[in-house]
């Protein structure tokens, strides 16, 4: 395929900063992954029959592709399925934002310190499949030694000795069409925001808006570029996560108008990589993947005029006892948030989406089981169950058990394993789901409590406080699976088994990298 001649202008300004090309051998194959955030697998068929992703589409339907769903498991989040990809395990991640209980540590998925510190306990028993290669705009750098702009690393405070070593993301300014062209949404974006600010007479509202925006817009076109540049370099393995798709969902819902613009652009997004991979001079696979879905939500406090917080204390009944809501985003560059037992009445939310996760101080080392609980706040649980907007809860029972809470009965797990299901419970999961949450009901950071709304007319009931349109779906339907899109035979071939899940279908990702591709000096 023919060279642009932005492709040339690029190439020209690469050699002028004096980035060079990998050492790693051009025979050695490569591995380019692109994570399309929270796109479900029906969401992608309705935009390809409706024809927003022209480009995905003619991959599948021309270019011998193949695309299948994948079971992303309970929890569906994003830092939960990328661990799987990037190490292969998860143990110990049961949420976006959860308690670390060995090191009393809160963890929030979207802060800078506590990733690097999830990271960094992988990385001891692990090996991380980007050494060698690049890592865009994921949770995790994943070993990434070339280029890596992740959660894990990004430090603001770093930038004066980062900017010398990644000179390369200067790059896309010499493009100053495309620049101009993304500052000038931003710019409209921001115009807008600000007139809703005054109308909801909320700065909050404008400040959050504004940096969502930055990041999602912004810089998702922006790690676009730089991907492109890891492409021409040659660097052998290279992961990109564009988040755009996600955050809008969130914010608008799966099906408005806005999200399915947002979806064109990363369709967009795809076929630039896809192109500068064709006139690579390194064979790459090529995967697209999304990491879980999402359904239409609702705020849960609009439900009662009651936040998951107030609830929870409500079942408690003793004013003495301190109940409060750590957010899922704590601030960029803030210090690892310590969760300490001094005082035994204190009692943290960890909410994210359709699940919170209760954790009582008293109980730091490791959750409370439902005896000690109905002994010690008999009103608890009963109160959660009759709520009109939880579905489910999850709590342990004995030393090794738990049990599957609903209003009309339950489903009892034994060391791991589904035991029974109570004939009068309504609203079942499907098993496959159950068996995962048999499992998931093992995981020590877990919180004494895992309450999981209910999904009422398509919708699910959403525990964070922000006015949420999407969500990561709830019990009363199965959980919108992710999808994977291939051109590895061996990849395809899990895929074409039908539904696998990640732990599978990820282990066939890793085998393709080369053991002897090695991080350069």
């Amino acid at each position: 395929m023919p060279m642009s001649v932005r492709d040339a202008l690029l190439s020209f300004a690469l050699r002028a900063l004096r980035l060079k090309t990998s050492e790693t051998p051009l025979q050695v194959p490569g591995l380019c992954i692109l994570q399309i955030d929270g796109l479900a697998f029906e969401i992608l068929k309705e935009a390809r029959l409706k024809g927003f992703c022209p480009f995905l589409d003619s991959l599948i339907t021309q270019e011998s592709y193949t695309v299948g769903k994948y079971f992303s498991g309970i929890p569906s989040s994003t830092v939960v399925v990328d661990a799987e990809l990037f190490y292969g395990t998860h143990d110990g991640i049961v949420s976006f934002t959860w308690l670390d209980r060995k090191k009393k540590q809160f963890r929030f998925g979207i802060n800078n310190v506590s990733m690097k510190s999830v990271e960094e306990e992988l990385k001891k028993n692990h090996t991380p499949l980007m050494l060698g290669g690049s890592s865009l705009m994921f949770a995790y750098g994943a070993g990434a030694s070339v280029l890596d702009l992740s959660t894990s690393e990004l430090d603001l405070h770093r930038l004066p000795q980062l900017i010398p070593r990644y000179r390369g993301i200067f790059v896309p300014l010499l493009n100053p069409i495309r620049f101009w062209k993304i500052f000038l949404v931003f710019f409209v974006n921001t115009i807008s925001s600000i007139f809703h600010s005054f109308q909801k007479r909320d700065f909050n509202y404008y400040r959050y808006t504004m940096i969502e925006l930055l990041i999602k817009i912004f810089l998702n076109d922006y790690a676009s570029v730089l991907t492109r540049i890891e492409i021409w370099k040659g660097t052998p393995k290279i992961a990109l996560n564009l988040s755009l798709y996600d955050h809008v969902s969130h914010v608008k819902g799966i099906r408005h108008p806005l999200t399915i613009h947002a979806l064109t652009l990363v369709d967009f997004y795809c076929r630039e990589l896809y192109l500068s991979l064709v006139r690579s001079k390194r064979k790459y696979s090529f995967i697209v993947l999304s990491d879980h879905g999402q359904i239409d939500a609702r705020l849960f406090r609009n439900i009662s005029n009651e936040s998951i917080d107030r609830v929870v204390a409500r079942g408690i009944d003793d004013d003495t006892f301190t109940v409060e809501v750590k957010h899922v985003g704590t601030r960029f560059g803030g210090k690892e948030v310590q969760a300490t037992s001094e005082n035994s009445k204190q009692v943290f939310v960890l909410a994210c989406g359709d699940t919170a996760h209760v954790y009582f101080s008293r109980s730091f080392d490791a959750p409370m089981n439902r005896e000690t609980l109905e002994e010690v706040f008999p009103k608890l649980v009963k109160t959660l169950l009759l709520h009109k907007g939880i579905g489910w809860i999850l709590v342990r029972s004995g030393e090794k058990d738990a049990i599957l809470l609903s209003k009309d009965g339950g489903v009892y797990f034994e060391n791991g394993k589904v035991k029974k299901i109570d004939t009068k419970a309504t609203g079942m999961p499907s098993k496959r789901i159950l068996d995962d949450l048999a499992r998931y009901s093992k995981e020590y950071n877990i919180g004494d409590l895992v309450i999981f709304s209910k999904v009422t007319e398509g919708k699910a009931a959403c525990f964070e406080e922000h006015t949420p349109s999407g969500a990561h779906a709830g019990f009363n339907g199965e959980e919108p699976w992710p999808f994977l899109i291939t051109n590895s035979p061996s990849v395809r071939a899990v895929l074409e088994k039908g539904e696998p899940s990640k732990e599978e279908l990820f282990r066939s990702v890793r085998c393709l990298v080369s053991s002897n591709v090695s991080s350069p000096t």
